[in-house]
């Protein structure tokens, strides 16, 4: 802060006495002397400081203060780089192979050898390829689970001398595919009595935790 400079409050009186002379620290006018100071008898001129000594003066004491921020510390401080934005997670690689490279090969390996589990009754061959949560429709028109697909598979009393199929149109979608089959199939029933007849079906398959299982299907029998 600057303060402005003011003319000086005291003006030099007049001497009273024309011609007289004040003293240094005069107050009273009448006063013509000086003041006199006692200087002790016993000290000599060698106890004086020699002309040019300088005068010692008390050490002004050190206040330490918080050292001022640098302007290279204030410059860097206030420009600080944003916080990296976090880069997205790479995708599970179990996710990128959900579905296989070959499914049609995959699938009618499946149908084929759950056509020859169905000669030999082998339902402990058939379960494995059929999901739990299965649906589908019989050749008679009715509604099976996995439990009733399985349980028709062991009340089947035909001796089967062949089967085979002839024709399988397998379309993918994902992981999911399904596939319209023509199956012939001959032998003989309990009675002994010879038979052969043709059946068309449809069967979707799922691609689940690594491996393809039927989750759906429906079948009839159509004229030779």
């Amino acid at each position: 802060m600057l303060l402005a400079a003011t003319p000086s409050a005291f003006a030099q009186e007049e001497s009273p006495t024309p011609g007289g002379k004040l003293g240094l620290r005069a107050t009273d006018p009448t006063s013509r002397m000086e003041p006199t100071v006692s200087v002790p008898s016993e000290r000599s001129a060698e106890d004086y400081p020699k002309p040019g000594t300088p005068l010692s003066t008390p050490t002004p004491a050190v206040t330490s203060a918080a050292p001022s921020p640098s302007p290279k510390a204030t410059k860097s401080s206030s420009r600080s780089k944003p916080a990296a934005t976090p880069k997205p997670a790479a995708p599970s690689p179990t996710t990128a192979a959900v579905t296989p490279k070959a499914p049609e090969p995959a699938v009618r390996e499946l149908e084929n050898k759950w056509l020859n589990a169905l000669q030999t009754h082998d339902t402990t061959a058939v379960q494995p390829l059929v999901a739990d949560s299965y649906i589908g429709v019989t050749s008679g028109g009715r509604f099976v689970n996995k439990g009733g697909l399985l349980a028709e598979i062991k009340k089947d009393t035909n001796n089967y001398q062949s089967a085979t199929n002839v024709r399988m149109d397998v379309r993918v979608h994902g992981d999911t595919v399904v596939v319209v089959g023509t199956t012939r199939q001959s032998g003989k029933d309990a009675a002994g009595k010879a038979f052969t007849y043709t059946a068309r079906w449809t069967d979707t398959w799922a691609f689940r935790e690594g491996q393809w299982l039927c989750i759906g299907s429906q079948s009839m029998q159509v004229p030779k």
